[in-house]
């Protein structure tokens, strides 16, 4: 680490605080290259990742400030810790807050989330104002009092409505020596018109920022060995300009693309601006990181070094995904940058892969998304000749490891770069950013519908008995909270969860039924399945469907009917030919006679047909949706959802016959 960058970064804090950091980083001899990167010669990665760890934590210590620092968020937080059903309410009521069109409504929502038979025990601080309101006697006073105090909570994670509204507060940070990437709350929008809107919300806070960026002094550490670091970063949801957003319609992807996030890339890029795109649910992410490949490899595009994207920790399959951007630099000869994240939407991963039957795709113990974190940290430090990297964390350890990492490669500080949250953790902002290198924050703007979800979601994460600063905030010691997740049982290598219960067929529990899981319709692979499928039955067209009779199939009557795809009249699927009056004479004397031995088949026979031919039908499961799909013009994903369906039926009523047959 350069020691002159550390020591001129101490200009907007005490001499002797800032002295006593670069005393506590640098009191140690000089190592080779060699000796740093073994990390078994003598332990020196682990003692500085300690060393500089307790830097960070005297730092938050000093300084605790941001999230739940006083007043009503700070009680609102305690509680809501203390307090799930509590924690449930209060969520849902702060989530409904913004479409309240007075204060009659919000009297009434408190009364009826707070004060009702078998509802939450409210914490002291919060009983006599919710009993106010559903009382009458002043609920419009006490009512406009908890409103007034929810929005002053939201603002203090949202820095403005809009770009120019934010620009105060953009400024103050830098005077902080902070860096900021500007953040538009919302996404998925729902129609053609709201991603316009979007579009163009994006476009007034680009242009806000770069003609105000003008006049920012030279400070937050923005000069990288490879040059100037953009002083305008903007942050992107991608699902906010295609209301469409899917990885099966990668036309649609495209098409939305060229029209709205092209122009807006090429405009940031005239501007000398950066852009970050966000990730989301792990149902957009094969879409986002299928677009954003596109778009990278835009032939205007391609040499430019304004792009970056999100990579997240929690997902057990985040490695490739590292490998697969670092394989995309490396192809467009260009560097890109990664913003490292644990990720933000682990209860609804967890409840979707359950609900759907799914894999699930993110670690479930903290310890091994911790671990992997710092698994993807060093990765990223290993391939930073193509993968900038942007720490984003509040965890003491986590940006420890990156700075150690980063020493033992002999990575200059300014190549790296940290990133947090408006409105949390100040002293570890301060601390970090005192270090000598970049800091960035993540700054929410946006109105307060859209906001309060925001607002929620923050609140979730740290009120978790997991959340790194909640644990922080508990008294933990430092040698707790600095622990080596591996040595807690974290674990990088953990396989993806199977979630399924029971087993179809599972000779041990013959009567336990488990749906048949939906293929997932948001991974490019199920389209490249149902793709070969479609091929195939295509090829084979048009199908001769002939009577079977007795398992032989016959010619048919003379009169025969055209199917052909409704979506495609002139494609025709099949020329089915009836049964003749004697063929079906036949059949039903054949099924007459096999009365007698079908009769004596026990139920343990009959319900292992319907088995096998489940079986049958998920060996075939992609020819028989694409048959669906041209026969009734059923969209892939639906037309799998009859298979499944089908599989289903055979499943279910198979397990009934046994469970019958036991009582």
């Amino acid at each position: 680490m350069d020691r002159g960058l550390t020591l001129r970064a101490c200009t907007a804090k005490s001499k002797t605080h800032c002295f006593g950091i670069f005393m506590a980083l640098f009191r140690r001899k000089k190592r080779s290259k060699a000796q740093l990167t073994s990390r078994d010669a003598d332990g020196h990665i682990d003692a500085r990742i300690q060393e500089i760890g307790s830097v960070l934590l005297k730092g938050m210590n000093d300084n605790p400030g941001g999230f739940g620092g006083s007043g009503f968020t700070a009680n609102l937080v305690q509680s809501v810790m203390e307090d799930h059903d509590f924690k449930v309410e209060m969520f849902r009521f702060v989530d409904v807050l913004p479409v309240l069109s007075d204060a009659d409504e919000v009297a009434r929502h408190i009364d009826e989330y707070f004060n009702r038979d078998g509802g939450p025990s409210m914490p002291g601080w919060m009983r006599a104002g919710a009993k106010l309101a559903g009382s009458g006697f002043a609920k419009g006073l006490v009512a406009s009092q908890i409103e007034r105090n929810v929005v002053a909570m939201a603002r203090q994670f949202i820095a403005g409505e809009t770009g120019a509204q934010a620009l105060p507060r953009l400024r103050k940070m830098r005077q902080r020596g902070l860096s900021s990437t500007v953040d538009l709350l919302g996404e998925k929008t729902l129609g053609q018109d709201e991603a316009e809107i979007y579009r163009n919300r994006y476009l007034e806070v680009l242009e806000s920022l770069a003609a105000d960026a003008n006049s920012w002094d030279d400070c937050c550490h923005e000069q990288a060995s490879w040059g100037a670091v953009p002083r305008v970063n903007l942050s992107i949801k991608l699902s906010a300009l295609d209301p469409h957003f899917n990885a099966l319609d990668r036309e649609g992807l495209l098409e939305q693309g060229r029209r709205l996030l092209g122009p807006l890339a090429r405009r940031a890029k005239e501007l000398g601006a950066f852009i970050n795109v966000d990730m989301e649910d792990n149902n957009a992410r094969e879409a986002t990181f299928w677009l954003f490949e596109q778009l990278a490899e835009t032939d205007d595009l391609r040499d430019w070094d304004g792009l970056g994207v999100v990579v997240q920790a929690y997902l057990n399959d985040s490695l490739a995904d590292l490998e697969r951007l670092c394989t995309l630099a490396k192809r467009r000869g260009t560097p890109i940058t990664v913003r490292l994240v644990k990720g933000a939407y682990w209860d609804a991963e967890v409840i979707q892969a359950q609900q759907e039957g799914w894999p699930i795709p993110v670690y479930l113990n903290k310890a091994d998304t911790d671990a992997n974190y710092e698994r993807l940290t060093r990765y990223l430090l290993d391939h930073i000749e193509w993968l900038r990297p942007a720490f984003a964390s509040h965890n003491a350890r986590s940006i420890a490891v990156a700075i150690a990492e980063a020493e033992a490669r002999e990575i200059a500080p300014s190549d790296i770069e940290f990133q947090m949250l408006y409105g949390m953790a100040e002293g570890l902002m301060d601390t970090v950013s005192d270090l000598g290198f970049r800091l960035r924050i993540y700054t929410p703007v946006g109105e307060m519908l859209p906001g309060m979800a925001y607002l929620v979601r923050r609140l979730l994460e740290n009120t978790s008995n997991e959340g790194w600063l909640v644990q922080a905030g508990e008294g933990l010691s430092a040698e707790q909270l600095l622990g080596d997740p591996v040595s807690q049982g974290g674990d990088a290598h953990a396989s993806a969860h199977q979630t399924r219960l029971i087993a179809h067929g599972d000779a041990n529990q013959p009567t336990a039924f488990a749906n048949e899981p939906l293929v997932n319709p948001y991974r490019i692979a199920s389209q490249h399945q149902w793709d070969r499928a479609l091929a195939e039955l295509e090829n084979q067209l048009p199908l001769i469907v002939k009577p079977c009779i007795n398992g032989i199939f016959e010619d048919g009557h003379d009169t025969a009917w055209v199917r052909e795809n409704p979506n495609q009249q002139d494609q025709i699927l099949a020329h089915v030919q009836g049964a003749s009056l004697d063929q079906a004479e036949r059949a039903l004397a054949i099924a007459q006679g096999a009365f007698a031995s079908w009769s004596s088949t026990s139920v343990n026979e009959r319900a292992q047909l319907l088995f096998n031919l489940a079986d049958q039908l998920r060996k075939r499961r992609e020819q028989a949706t694409a048959l669906i799909c041209l026969e009734v013009g059923k969209p892939l994903p639906e037309a799998d959802a009859d298979v499944a369906e089908a599989i289903d039926f055979c499943e279910y009523y198979a397990r009934q016959a046994l469970a019958l047959q036991s009582l």
